[in-house]
């Protein structure tokens, strides 16, 4: 009899979903009991034309809990120049081994937050909230 995910090491997956209404992203994660991976890519901008050229942009995925924040895993453009589409289509964070498993996440705890530098030194930070399904005991 074939029994998907009874063995130990054997993941389980979840989709990673955003409902904010200026991104659409693609990731998941990948989880035992022991520990999990997030792969997110695919990030897309759809809040508008923004033809703003950027000296840096960096993408940040944080984990939030009990008004507690830890970096879990960034990218950074390295262009002179570059604008938000362009740098998205770059992004993809990967974390291996993370040692929270899927249990562990509190709900909506997960999220991005992009912060565009242009060249006045003005900062525009877009905070983009993270949706997954409840993990399987």
């Amino acid at each position: 009899i074939f029994k998907p995910f009874q063995e130990k090491n054997d993941f389980q997956f979840k989709t990673l979903s955003t409902e904010c209404k200026n991104f659409n992203i693609s990731g998941n994660i990948s989880y035992n009991e022991n520990k999990s991976a997030i792969y997110i890519t695919n990030i897309k901008y759809c809040g508008g034309d923004d033809n703003e050229e950027y000296k840096q942009i960096e993408c940040i995925l944080y984990e939030s809990n009990n008004n507690v924040e830890t970096k879990v895993s960034s990218f950074t453009s390295n262009h002179e120049k570059i604008k938000l589409e362009e740098f998205l289509q770059d992004v993809t964070l990967s974390i291996d081994n993370y040692e929270k498993n899927c249990k562990e996440y509190q709900k909506d705890s997960l999220y991005l937050s992009i912060n565009a530098t242009d060249f006045n030194d003005k900062i525009t930070t877009y905070k983009i909230p993270l949706k997954m399904n409840s993990c399987s005991k």
